[in-house]
């Protein structure tokens, strides 16, 4: 697509911000739904696997609606609702450090930060959650499946909310930079209160949602932007699954 068909495309400035305001109010819902999850009916698991149950069925369903409303009134980002090209070009970006050789692609960029950004995640985890924590090997094993899980449908969440829908709103009518920078500070500003959490999992969360709004654009599709996160989100759950067992 080329940018005077996206722009022809693109929503009105008023349509823009309010599918805009409609992603950053579900990512701002996202913390409080386990309030809500709560007062859903118990499902016999135990008390930490119970509640993220609960809570990411509910993240589930805010998602779909909002994906819904960003592709009926902004038909042009359904471009993305796909794998994509998992081998596009990138394009150099100093703040993500991104300087690829003239052979590198996403396919060379996504292993290298399919290794990377689980390990920085592990660590910081390592920091937050486990620090003052038991965990045994048990714990972890029996953590794992569920994790493997719980993060594959917590991928689908944020990425389809935080990413498709502010994609979907900001980047045919302000162009990609925004798009990527709201992506990237609403992503990163919500994870205040996540896990890792405070300026440490602001920055992380930052640098993520930057990278992989990017990789969207890129490779035009939400490929490389589920497997990463879902990556990222495994160590984490395993984590919280695995000390609250």
């Amino acid at each position: 697509m080329t940018a005077v068909a996206a722009r022809d495309t693109a929503p009105s400035t008023a349509l823009a911000i309010t599918l805009f305001g409609i992603a950053a109010a579900a990512t701002v819902a996202l913390p409080l739904l386990p309030q809500v999850a709560n007062r859903l009916p118990a499902l016999g698991l135990t008390p930490v696997l119970d509640e993220r149950i609960r809570y990411q069925l509910l993240a589930l369903a805010l998602t779909g609606i909002v994906m819904g409303i960003a592709a009926v009134l902004a038909p042009a980002s359904r471009r993305y609702l796909r794998r994509g090209d998992m081998g596009a070009t990138v394009a150099p970006a100093r703040y993500l450090g991104l300087n690829p050789k003239p052979h590198e692609t996403w396919r060379h960029v996504g292993r290298n930060f399919a290794i990377v950004l689980p390990t920085v995640t592990a660590v910081a985890v390592g920091f937050q959650v486990l620090k003052g924590n038991a965990m045994s090997g048990a714990d972890a094993l029996w953590a794992l499946p569920w994790a493997i899980g719980l993060a594959a449908a917590n991928a689908v969440v944020e990425e389809g909310i935080c990413r498709f829908g502010v994609l979907a709103a900001l980047e045919d009518r302000f162009g990609a930079n925004v798009a990527i920078a709201a992506s990237a500070a609403l992503f990163g500003g919500v994870h205040w209160f996540g896990v890792p959490g405070g300026l440490g999992g602001v920055a992380l969360a930052g640098f993520l949602g930057a990278l992989l709004a990017k990789s969207i654009i890129e490779t035009r599709g939400l490929g490389w932007a589920l497997v990463l996160h879902f990556l990222v989100d495994v160590p984490i759950l395993i984590a919280l699954l695995g000390v609250g067992r």
